[in-house]
């Protein structure tokens, strides 16, 4: 048998790190995921049995989200010093997960006849906060270096494959997570445990976390020592040309203030309000998450058809009444069933109201309308980014949307304790969100309007709202990178399991 040529005994060897990157890059996305379904949707539901009311349940989504945004600002500065995105992603990811492993402390913080309210919320509740801000500036700062670094890794040929399967990967360890999540807290209410169970999840979540870091640490990098990202001023983020997507930024920090008016209080809305169970908010977020799904290879084609405008068009249109539709539920609650189930910890049967069916419909249209919005926001706004800016322009990004969502989020606030809290309130913010998401159709005529050679339809996008219950609040915060134009094809994938 002839012996090997020099150039494929080279092949050979150049082939065995990337395969091991490839795999650590796997094990990465399963952990990361596990993390955001049975950690990350969690949190504010969690803020919510430990004391928070409607109005801070509500804010635990945006308001620590926007002071880890203002601390990431100086992440491109120490990655720079640091030399390495892979060590620098690292550290993140470990900061993130032990943000998680703290956040259980809250329980010993509840509200109780010894403990006090601090500045007019539970003492938990702000420890919520801190640990969130924590949890988001670990996250925050590691995306932008990661989505720089995971280029130098993968190389251009296999790209559309890999960030295929990668998405699959995330997508299966996501759907495990939320779902494993919403069973435990089920079966736990009804034993009184509810807290415990909590405790439980969120431990498997930091430990998911961890696992994700040290899969981190196992991946290669090329270009360690040799940082080429460029020092960008935030005022080239936000300037009106098209060339570097300016015009398409004021248009999603103005969508992202008009969604959370509303977004950041429908957990509130749901368990304080409605009472729903754990099960049946499984169940909705399992509906959003499936219309996303099944909608972006759809949505794939169209974009590769018709071009990103359009279907920024498209989605931005059809997101304008979502939330809207949830101020006619009631309308449904007089129709109501019993369902035999079996369900650890159920009663042998499950009371299914109108009103209940009528908001899985909605979701499962949610999904599917904001996956249009998404992925045009993506092939858009990453077509104009260059790679060596890309660190910076994301960190700047991040900061602007944490911000623009906090803004909303005060808003409806404001409405909500004006009108004490109550069920009409509610309704108001879900009315008013709409009114405002339509005043944002000016903006859309001056996104610049980029041509894409082509769009993987099998790579199926999930936006932060994954991260965020899906209940018609899925902005991107944190987004995953896409690869030029100039390059054969542009890579759209998983945000979920980017960092």
């Amino acid at each position: 048998m002839p012996a090997p040529t020099s150039s494929a005994t080279s092949a050979q060897r150049s082939q065995t790190p990337l395969r091991a990157d490839i795999h650590a890059s796997f094990a990465d996305a399963a952990g990361y995921s596990m993390m955001v379904g049975i950690g990350e949707t969690y949190i504010v539901p969690f803020a919510l049995a430990v004391g928070a009311g409607k109005t801070a349940g509500g804010l635990a989504a945006t308001l620590p989200m926007l002071a880890g945004a203002t601390l990431q600002l100086a992440s491109p500065w120490l990655v720079r010093k640091l030399g390495s995105h892979r060590l620098w992603v690292a550290a993140c990811v470990f900061l993130q997960a032990i943000s998680v492993f703290l956040l259980p402390v809250a329980i010993f913080l509840a509200p109780d006849s010894t403990n006090a309210n601090v500045g007019g919320f539970p003492a938990s509740v702000w420890w919520i906060y801190f640990a969130a801000t924590v949890y988001w500036f670990a996250g925050l700062s590691g995306g932008p270096s990661w989505n720089t670094w995971i280029e130098t890794i993968i190389p251009k040929r296999i790209r559309t494959k890999f960030f295929a399967c990668r998405t699959r990967t995330g997508q299966a360890f996501t759907l495990l997570g939320f779902a494993s999540g919403g069973l435990i807290l089920h079966w736990a209410k009804s034993q009184g445990l509810v807290l415990h169970a909590f405790c439980a999840i969120l431990f498997v979540a930091a430990t998911c976390r961890l696992i994700s870091g040290l899969a981190l640490l196992c991946q290669s990098e090329p270009n360690r020592g040799r940082i080429s990202d460029r020092h960008v001023p935030i005022r080239q983020l936000f300037a009106s040309t098209a060339k570097n997507g300016g015009t398409l930024v004021w248009y999603l920090l103005a969508m992202q203030v008009a969604v959370q008016i509303s977004g950041p209080y429908f957990n509130s809305y749901l368990f304080l309000d409605q009472h729903i169970s754990y099960f049946e908010y499984m169940l909705m977020i399992g509906l959003g998450f499936a219309g996303k799904v099944l909608a972006t290879p759809y949505w794939g084609r169209v974009a590769q058809q018709a071009g990103a405008k359009r279907l920024l068009w498209i989605g931005g249109i059809a997101i304008i009444p979502i939330s809207s539709f949830w101020v006619i539920s009631d309308w449904f609650s007089v129709w109501q069933w019993t369902v035999p189930i079996t369900v650890p910890g159920s009663s042998g049967h499950w009371v299914v109201t109108g009103e209940f069916l009528y908001l899985c419909a909605v979701q499962l249209v949610s999904g599917f309308t904001w996956a249009a919005y998404e992925l045009a926001m993506l092939l858009m706004f990453f077509e104009a980014i260059p790679r060596q800016d890309r660190t910076g322009m994301l960190t700047f990004y991040n900061w602007g949307n944490s911000a623009a969502m906090v803004v909303g989020s005060f808003l409806g606030a404001a409405i909500l304790t004006s009108m004490h809290e109550s069920h009409a309130a509610f309704l108001t913010l879900f009315g008013l969100s709409s009114v405002f998401r339509l005043m944002t159709v000016g903006l859309l005529y001056w996104a610049p309007d980029l041509h894409l050679r082509a769009v993987p339809p099998a790579v199926v996008p999930l936006g932060a709202g994954s991260t965020r219950a899906l209940l018609d609040q899925p902005v991107l915060v944190t987004m995953p990178a896409v690869a030029s134009a100039k390059e054969e094809q542009v890579q759209v994938f998983n945000p979920t399991s980017s960092l």
